[in-house]
């Protein structure tokens, strides 16, 4: 499904910049990156949303919460 920004700096650190693409803006502009490594890194690829350390936030068939501060379900 996806990783959440946090989590796709990691992957984008994780790996060394030479097996990046060339023109991957991790190596043109020290951006984010937008090459094989992260587009097609497993946890792009299943049906979780990921957060920071690669931990599973929720399925992709769960509903987000929007549950503010100081609110219950009761």
């Amino acid at each position: 499904m996806s990783v959440d920004f946090p989590r796709a700096w990691e992957i984008t650190r994780s790996v060394e910049r030479e097996y990046h693409h060339n023109r991957c803006s991790y190596n043109t502009h020290g951006m984010l990156c937008d090459c094989d490594v992260l587009m097609k890194h497993p946890e792009q690829l299943d049906a979780t949303f990921y957060g920071a350390g690669g931990r599973a936030i929720r399925a992709a068939d769960e509903q987000p919460t929007s549950h503010g501060a100081g609110v219950s379900d009761e």
